[in-house]
C-alpha cells in the first residue's frame, strides 16, 4: 500500500493510505446494490399488483417495508459478525446475502414470466429473495462512521462518513428510476419484472467479486489518535457484550435526542418513499418514480455539501440543528404541493425536501459518533436505524390509510400531511436543545 505522506498529531506520525478510496468506492457500490431493491415496486405498485393477480397495495408495501422488519435481526447479524471477525468479513457476508436475495427474487421472476410459477409462488420467492437482502442493509447503513474511522484522517473523514452514509440513498434513486424503464404493461401483460431483476442481480454479483478481491479490513496503522486510543480501550473495555454498550447508549440523554429526532426524520422518509406512488393527484408510475428520484437525488447533493460543511467547520451541533429546522420548513412545502394538477411544483418541492432532509444523515451520525465515543460506531448507528426503520414500518401502513381518506381541506391540510408535519415538529423540538460534546474530536486535538 502507498501512503499519502504522513499526518500529524499530538501523539506521533499517522499516515493515510491510497487505497483507502478503493475501500471507499467498493463500499459505496456494495451498498448502492442492496439499496436498488428497496424500491423496485414503489413506481410501479399497481403494475406489481397486476403482475402477481391483482395481490393489492397492502402485499405490494410489505415487499418495501421487509427492509424494515429485517432491521433488527440483520443488525444483530452484521454486529456480530463485526465483532468475532473484521471488516472484510463482515462485507463478505454482506454482499453475499445481497447476490443470493438478488438471485432468488430473479428466480421468482422469470418463474412468472416463463408460465412455470402461479403468481402467489412468484410473489412467495420474491418477498423471501427481497427478505434476505433487507437482512444485508444494516451491514452498509450501521458502518459509514467506522469505515471513515478506520481508514481516513481528521480532516476528511466527515467527508468520508458522507458519502458511505450516501450510499443508500443513491441506490434507492436510481432503484427508482429503473422500474419505469423496464417494466411495461397493465393486467395480464405486465413484462420486463424478470429484465429489472436480473440487473439487480448482476449489480450485487459484481460488487460482491470487488468486495472478496480489492476490499481490505484495516491500514497497516490507524490515522488518527481517536483511532488508535478506541482500539486500544477495546481490548480493555468494561463493555464486554453489545448489550452493555446499548446500556451505554441509552444512557447517554443527549445520544437520546438524536435517538429521538432521526428515529422519527428517517421514518417519515422511508415510509414516504414506500408511499409516493399513492399520493393525492393520481400521477403516473413514471411521474411517482421522478419524484423518488428527485427527492434522493436532491438529498444526494445536500448530503454531500453537508459534508464538507461538517468537515471544514467542525461546527456539528449548529448543522444538526440546522438540518433538522430547515427539513421541517420543507416537509410543509412540500405537503402544500400534494394535490392533482400541480406535477411541476410537486417535483420541485420533493427536490428541495431531499436536498434538506438527507443532510439529517450525516449530521446525525457525526454528532452521535462524537457524543458516545469510544463507544462502538457501527452499535450507535445500528441502534439509531432500528429505531427508525421499526417506526417505518408503522408509519408507511398509517400513511397507507390516511392516504385513503378524504382531504378535510386544502394541502397540507389532508390528513396524511397533517400527520406528517405534526411527527416531524415532535422530532425536531428535542434535537434543537441537543448540548453533546465533541469527544473524539477532542482526543485528536
Amino acid at each position: 500500500m502507498m501512503d499519502d505522506g504522513p499526518l500529524l498529531s499530538d501523539s506521533g506520525v499517522f499516515k493515510v493510505y491510497t487505497v483507502r478510496w478503493a475501500v471507499l468506492t467498493i463500499f459505496i457500490l456494495s451498498g448502492v446494490a442492496n439499496a436498488l431493491v428497496l424500491l423496485s415496486w414503489s413506481p410501479i405498485s399497481d403494475k406489481a399488483s397486476d403482475y402477481w393477480g391483482g395481490i393489492g397495495a397492502t402485499a405490494v408495501n410489505l415487499l418495501a417495508v421487509s427492509f424494515q422488519i429485517m432491521y433488527i435481526p440483520g443488525t444483530a447479524l452484521s454486529t456480530k459478525t463485526m465483532k468475532v471477525t473484521n471488516l472484510k468479513t463482515t462485507m463478505i457476508l454482506g454482499g453475499a446475502l445481497t447476490s443470493v436475495g438478488c438471485a432468488v427474487r430473479w428466480v421468482g421472476a422469470f418463474g412468472r414470466d416463463s408460465d412455470d410459477f402461479s403468481p402467489i409462488l412468484s410473489y412467495v420467492f420474491v418477498l423471501l429473495g427481497t427478505i434476505i437482502v433487507a437482512a444485508a442493509q444494516p451491514f452498509y447503513l450501521n458502518m459509514p462512521a467506522k469505515i471513515a474511522a478506520s481508514w481516513f484522517a481528521v480532516q476528511e473523514r466527515d467527508v468520508a462518513t458522507t458519502l458511505c452514509s450516501l450510499a443508500n440513498p443513491l441506490g434507492s434513486a436510481i432503484g427508482s428510476l429503473l422500474p419505469a424503464m423496464f417494466v411495461s404493461g397493465e393486467g395480464n401483460d405486465v413484462k420486463g419484472v424478470s429484465m429489472l431483476l436480473l440487473v439487480q442481480l448482476g449489480v450485487a454479483v459484481i460488487s460482491l467479486l470487488l468486495t472478496l478481491v480489492f476490499f481490505q479490513s484495516s491500514p497497516i496503522t490507524p490515522p488518527s489518535n481517536s483511532t488508535l486510543q478506541m482500539d486500544s480501550n477495546k481490548k480493555n473495555s468494561q463493555y464486554t457484550s453489545v448489550m452493555d454498550e446499548v446500556k451505554a447508549l441509552l444512557s447517554n440523554s443527549e445520544y437520546l435526542k438524536l435517538l429521538f429526532g432521526f428515529t422519527i426524520a428517517l421514518g417519515n422518509l422511508n415510509a414516504l418513499a414506500a408511499l409516493l406512488n399513492q399520493l393525492p393527484g393520481d400521477y403516473s408510475n413514471g411521474q411517482s418514480g421522478s419524484l423518488g428520484a428527485v427527492l434522493i437525488m436532491g438529498g444526494f447533493v445536500g448530503a454531500f455539501l453537508t459534508g464538507f460543511v461538517l468537515d471544514s467547520s467542525k461546527a456539528y451541533r449548529t448543522v444538526l440543528k440546522s438540518s433538522y429546522g430547515i427539513a421541517l420548513l420543507a416537509w410543509i412545502f412540500f405537503a402544500s404541493n400534494c394535490r392533482a394538477h400541480n406535477y411541476a411544483l410537486l417535483l420541485s418541492s420533493s427536490a428541495i425536501l431531499g436536498f434538506t432532509l438527507l443532510p439529517v444523515i450525516p449530521s446525525t451520525i457525526v454528532n452521535s459518533v462524537e457524543c458516545i465515543y469510544p463507544l462502538s460506531e457501527d452499535i450507535a448507528l445500528g441502534l439509531l436505524y432500528i429505531c427508525a426503520n421499526t417506526l417505518a414500518i408503522a408509519m408507511t401502513f398509517i400513511g397507507q390509510v390516511l392516504l385513503t381518506i378524504d382531504s378535510f381541506g386544502p394541502a397540507p391540510l389532508f390528513p396524511y400531511g397533517i400527520w406528517v408535519i405534526a411527527t416531524m415538529t415532535a422530532g425536531v423540538l428535542p434535537v434543537l436543545t441537543y448540548k453533546g460534546q465533541y469527544l473524539r474530536l477532542e482526543q485528536d486535538d
